[in-house]
Order: C-alpha cells, then structure tokens, then sequence
C-alpha cells in the first residue's frame, strides 16, 4: 500500500504555473511542504527534489521528512492539507509553499506582491 511522505524544503521558483494565489517571483526562494506518493516510508532526497522540480521549484534543499497518517487528516487543524494528501495519491505529488518564508536578501522583491516590511 502507498503511503504520502511530506518533505519540507526551500527551493526557488522558475514559473507560475503553481495553482497557490499568489505565487513566488521567477527566481524568488520560499519554504513549502512536497506531499509525495511512496511505496515505503524510507526518505529519497532525490526522489523528493526530482518532483520539486517537475512541480517548478528547482534547487530544492530538503530540511525535513515526515509520513502522513491519514486518520489525522481528519483533525480540524490539518483539514488543509486534506487537498494536498488527496492530490498526492492521484498524481504523485503535490506541493504548497509559504509566501511569507523569502529570506533577507529578497524582502525588497516581497513587496511587489503587497507585503510591507515591519522592521
């Protein structure tokens, strides 16, 4: 039986072809979470950074790794990740990514998006 791994990451985006509201800049790095179908639960970097990639988030550094047990998608708290679990099992992988994780050197190019620096 398949089991849905979650991969934290960081990696930068080369497209808006992500289906998120407001996608990260071309170039732009960001944190996101990578829910990947998987026959076992043993972490494959590679494996998790080669869908990264297909999913246009390239140069991804892994941070994390994690097995969903899907009774706890039943949770209120983790209802969001319900779509993505979902989609995983169906494609493959899925991913979302924080919008408000660019690091310091990029806090300049937040702003065309609406943020406003609080510092």
């Amino acid at each position: 039986m398949a089991i849905v791994a979650v991969y934290q990451f960081r990696a930068k985006f080369r497209s808006h072809s992500d289906p998120m509201d407001a996608p990260p800049a071309v170039g732009l790095s960001r944190e996101g979470l990578l829910l990947l179908k998987q026959a076992q639960d043993i972490r494959s970097d590679a494996d998790a950074i080669a869908a990264c990639t297909r999913l246009t988030a390239f140069d991804a550094v892994i941070s994390a790794y994690g097995v969903i047990d899907p009774a706890k998608l039943e949770l209120p708290q983790n209802k969001p990740f319900a779509r993505l679990y979902e989609k995983a099992l169906a494609d493959g992988a899925a991913m979302s990514y924080d919008p408000n994780s660019a690091p310091p050197d990029e806090a300049p190019h937040v702003t065309q998006w609406g943020f406003q620096r609080t510092d």
